[in-house]
């Protein structure tokens, strides 16, 4: 079980989702339930375009069992990423804000999920909810490329153009 589990993750890390999938397969074929396998195996399935089979191992992984691992925020940041190419993005701004807030949370952790938090906002068209989030993140992370880059767009998108030059310089 053990030698399946690695040689999935080195697949996984790869990028190879057929190879990953194979062994991630194996590993759960003998009883394996641990969320940082079922969030990979999502995420090779993912690759592949099984976007239905991803969807049912990403809603069968509970929290709870992410919390219990001795880096919850490796999972929790997983799944919700998963949730944004599965486009749930309620449930993945839920589960970037739960671990943007978490003090267990590393900073690097906590910075990305604030970026992925100010990416949905944009989508949603909430311009002031975003431009807030990407200065929170310039303070923490100053000269952040991501958050400079999406703060910028927000402003080209409201014809704020001086504004979105200042953002990206």
């Amino acid at each position: 079980v053990e030698l399946a589990r690695i040689n999935a993750f080195v697949f996984h890390g790869a990028g190879i989702a057929d190879s990953s999938l194979k062994y991630l397969d194996a590993a759960v074929k003998v009883g394996e339930k641990d969320p940082r396998v079922m969030l990979r195996m999502a995420e090779a399935l993912v690759w592949k375009k099984s976007i239905a089979k991803a969807r049912g191992i990403v809603e069968a992984v509970a929290v709870k069992d992410i919390l219990k691992e001795p880096r919850p925020w490796e999972s929790s940041m997983r799944r919700a990423s998963l949730y944004v190419f599965l486009q749930d993005l309620p449930k993945a701004r839920q589960a970037f804000l739960a671990l943007a807030t978490d003090p267990r949370s590393p900073s690097t952790y906590v910075v990305t999920a604030k970026v992925y938090l100010a990416q949905l906002a944009a989508w949603n068209k909430e311009f002031a909810q975003c431009v807030a989030i990407t200065d929170s993140v310039l303070v923490i992370s100053p000269g952040n490329v991501q958050a400079s880059l999406i703060k910028g767009q927000v402003f080209e998108w409201q014809g704020k153009y001086a504004e979105a030059r200042s953002a990206y310089t």
